[in-house]
């Protein structure tokens, strides 16, 4: 019985301690050496020579639509964008990659049942998008009051982060230079591998889907860079929409070919801790593709964004 129970308590130990170092749950600026991350997750205080830097705050996804958690960034979310900053200046300037943590924000309805298939409940009062816009618009006023350059400053997120993103570049356009927003969605399942047969969407937040996106079609302007994937069973082919935007630079990246994910005949395995899995083996492969190592022979378009809209 002895035995068993020190096998459970290393266990429990154990994975513990893989998810501390696979998670980040504040805020901070990420860095990485010897294929580890590390996060400095001081107060925002000051930059060292601010002219001279070009910030990128990173905006997470998120598991709940409209309730809080205490997710953050993962390992295998950040780790491409740290490479790319490790391994580039851009137009000869210092890149800060800071990730920002705003999971532990709440709708004001969020316990109204949002799954209800029969009818669409009104919802009332500010949704967690709400917040997440608000307060990211407001971390960029952080960084620009600390000396760095509004067109210095850029928005990247994955998921309902980039979601967040394009919603901030389309009403705030003098805020920062731009936005990239990888595998932009954030109302669930809102269709099955993107066209066919529409399963298990939540009705409760289509009126709010559609109103967001209207607002960012209704910008007369959204120089971002948006990532897709025809196999992304949140958005998918549904987000063909975005092409329609001015300026709006739309890349879709290669859906699963014979049980393959490649890019460039580069196969996708998804990054981790000390580990590598191919990318077809996740729950959610079209949806991640972007924190896979092929997704680096996207560093130059990437790269030639950002020096575009700085310059």
């Amino acid at each position: 019985m002895k035995k068993i129970l020190l096998i459970f308590v290393i266990i429990f130990f154990s994975l513990n301690l893989y998810a501390a170092k696979n998670e980040f749950r504040k805020s901070g600026f990420l860095t990485i050496k010897n294929n580890l991350i590390k996060a400095d997750t001081k107060e925002l205080k000051k930059i060292e020579s601010p002219q001279n830097k070009i910030v990128l705050i990173f905006n997470h996804g998120q598991e709940w639509t409209d309730k809080k958690s205490k997710d953050c960034l993962w390992f295998a979310d950040i780790v491409n964008l740290a490479t790319l900053v490790k391994n580039n200046k851009i137009s000869g300037k210092e890149t800060l990659l800071y990730g920002y943590c705003t999971d532990h924000l709440q709708g004001d309805s969020y316990k109204k049942n949002w799954e209800e298939k029969k009818k669409l409940i009104p919802y009332k009062g500010r949704t967690k998008m709400d917040k997440r816009v608000e307060v990211i618009s407001k971390l960029t006023d952080d960084f620009a009051n600390l000396g760095v350059p509004r067109n210095q400053i850029f928005l990247i997120g994955y998921s309902c982060g980039g979601w967040a993103s394009l919603l901030i570049m389309s009403q705030y356009p003098e805020k920062v230079a731009g936005a990239i927003a990888f595998m932009p969605a954030c109302y669930g399942w809102v269709s099955k591998n993107g066209i066919k047969k529409q399963t298990g969407y939540v009705p409760g937040f289509m009126p709010l889907r559609e109103k967001e996106i209207n607002i960012m079609k209704k910008s007369t302007s959204l120089p971002a860079l948006v990532f897709t994937n025809p196999d992304d069973i949140y958005e998918g082919k549904t987000s063909y929409w975005m092409k329609e935007i001015s300026n709006l630079q739309f890349i879709e990246t290669p859906g699963n070919k014979n049980k393959k994910y490649e890019i460039n005949s580069q196969k996708c395995f998804i990054h981790g801790d000390g580990w590598k899995d191919p990318l077809r083996k996740m729950k959610r492969p079209g949806h991640y593709i972007w924190a896979a190592d092929c997704f680096q022979n996207y560093f130059p378009d990437i790269l030639n964004y950002l020096e575009n809209r700085i310059s």
